[in-house]
């Protein structure tokens, strides 16, 4: 009964918002397959729903064998690459700190707040202007170039200058707002440039130290899941990289992007839903990329243009 509670548990987790029919209907299976059927509160779901039911049971089963049968993985989450292989997981910090955000903070500070500066704003500037006289002061023992350090300085100390103006005049004018943006541009695009530099270079560390411990022929079915916000997708730096690692054109086969998703848990399911729905793709429709958009998009595109 441990077991079964362990696992309605479980599925209560992966399906969160629906505490309904489908929650109840997924414990009810659960139960019956175990021989362990508990009193139901209302009616029993019909056989359609239970058998729906049972499928996504069977799913989640069959998505983690194909887990469990993949080779190496590489997720790339936050500043970390993490690998999944032979069922363990080994972590490197592969990105190090090169990126000052500081204009980008005072802008989305400041860009909607025209006219006397409020408490909370005046406070919110005071702990950036803080935060920057320390990271100014630290930049020499920062693992930059010496031309990137040159770059960040002048970044902080133009962005400090524009701080300390606006917290002497106590105001924010939109236009002045705007012409701090346009000038801060070029340093930003220039650190954003420094920044990706010392990302590959870190990438790059961290894999051949990977692959010089695994056999060639496991690292041909090698892959990577990117974590990332929904809008840099194609553009990532992590889809480029890994793309241009395992000869592909972006995401696809072994690079995927899994969106507003950074627990590694929940990526290496990602991975997974991609190989098992490849397979069935590929037995049903002959096309392996059919799972990969909505099942009924077709018949939904054929029958609304018909309206």
């Amino acid at each position: 009964m441990l077991l079964a509670a362990k696992h309605a548990a479980k599925i209560d987790a992966e399906h969160p918002p629906r505490r309904s029919l489908r929650r109840r209907t997924l414990r009810f299976v659960l139960f019956a397959a175990l021989g362990l059927v508990p009193a139901c509160r209302g009616a029993t779901p019909p056989p359609l729903q239970l058998l729906n039911a049972d499928f996504r049971v069977t799913y989640a089963e069959a998505r983690a064998r194909s887990l469990a049968a993949e080779g190496p993985i590489v997720l790339a989450t936050g500043d970390e690459l993490i690998l999944f292989h032979e069922g363990a997981m080994e972590r490197r910090v592969a990105i190090p700190s090169a990126y000052a955000h500081l204009p980008l903070a005072i802008f989305v500070t400041l860009h909607d707040r025209g006219g006397q500066l409020d408490e909370s704003t005046r406070a919110r500037l005071e702990g950036l202007h803080a935060r920057a006289v320390g990271a100014r002061a630290a930049a020499e023992s920062e693992r930059l170039p010496p031309e990137a350090r040159v770059r960040q300085a002048r970044l902080l100390s133009s962005s400090l200058e524009f701080l300390d103006a606006t917290l002497s005049s106590g105001r924010s004018e939109p236009a002045e707002v705007t012409a701090f943006a346009r000038r801060s541009a070029p340093l930003v695009l220039e650190s954003a440039k420094d920044a990706a530099r010392l990302q590959i270079e870190g990438y790059d560390a961290v894999i051949a130290e990977w692959r010089s411990r695994i056999p060639p022929e496991e690292w041909q079915s090698a892959s990577a899941v990117v974590s990332g916000s929904a809008l840099p997708r194609a553009g990532a730096l992590g889809v480029q990289y890994f793309a241009q690692l395992f000869g592909e054109s972006g995401e696809g086969r072994r690079v995927i992007y899994s969106e507003s998703v950074y627990d590694p848990e929940r990526m290496l399911r990602l991975r997974a839903t991609h190989q098992l729905d490849r397979r069935i793709a590929e037995a049903f429709f002959e096309d392996d990329e059919r799972m990969h958009r909505d099942l009924l998009s077709d018949a939904a595109r054929e029958l609304l243009s018909e309206r």
